[in-house]
């Protein structure tokens, strides 16, 4: 960590998150190019002028999940299944700020959520230096049991590759980067004391006005 820039102001500005869930296990550089749903949902918001300069699109993957599309939704923290009921198409209509007749179903999410990004197609620095990152928090989460409800997620693109490895964590919205099996201790500890774990921290999440 002597070597590595100052990290602080690296995360350009945003307000809200949503991750789709594509049920892929790897992405083309332009995620859009590797799953329809993505697609939909980012040309969508391109035509919300208002949404589309503070809302991020990433893709992520559910463990032992077989068909995906599901959306998380933050700072809302919220979770919208696609089902026959309520198929994507409806769900992507009202992330993009359309409202509609009848409300869609949704769940809330609770407890601490990490994405690790480890799209290789992207930068091969995330490829290399992601999946460790993920194996190191899963093992160290399962053992010391600091955080009681945790969720671990490989992630598309979010930002910064030079950074790698680069962790998000929400709610909150608090980014990391330069992050490696090692210091993931030190990152998770501070997340049960909540604070932030200064020389990794790259910034997060902007509040809403």
């Amino acid at each position: 960590m002597d070597n590595q820039k100052d990290l602080r102001n690296t995360v350009k500005l945003y307000q809200r998150h949503i991750f789709v869930e594509t049920g892929a296990r790897s992405w083309y550089a332009r995620v859009e190019d590797s799953d329809e749903t993505v697609a939909r949902l980012v040309q969508a918001l391109d035509r919300s002028p208002a949404l589309m300069p503070i809302t991020k699109v990433t893709a992520y993957r559910e463990h032992g999940s077989a068909t995906g599309r599901d959306f998380l939704v933050f700072p809302d923290a919220l979770r919208y299944a696609a089902s026959a009921e309520q198929p994507e198409d409806r769900i992507i209509r009202q992330l993009a700020g359309h409202d509609l007749e009848v409300p869609l179903a949704s769940s809330s999410l609770e407890g601490t959520y990490f994405f690790v990004c480890v799209h290789g197609e992207r930068d091969e620095r995330c490829g290399r230096c992601g999946p460790p990152v993920i194996e190191a928090l899963e093992d160290y989460l399962s053992a010391q049991n600091v955080l009681s409800n945790w969720h671990v997620y490989p992630c598309s693109h979010v930002g910064g590759h030079r950074y790698a490895g680069n962790l998000l964590i929400y709610p909150g919205g608090y980014w990391y980067g330069y992050v490696t099996p090692s210091t993931v201790s030190m990152i998770v500890d501070r997340v049960a004391q909540g604070r932030i774990f200064h020389p990794l921290f790259r910034g997060q999440m902007s509040p809403r006005s």
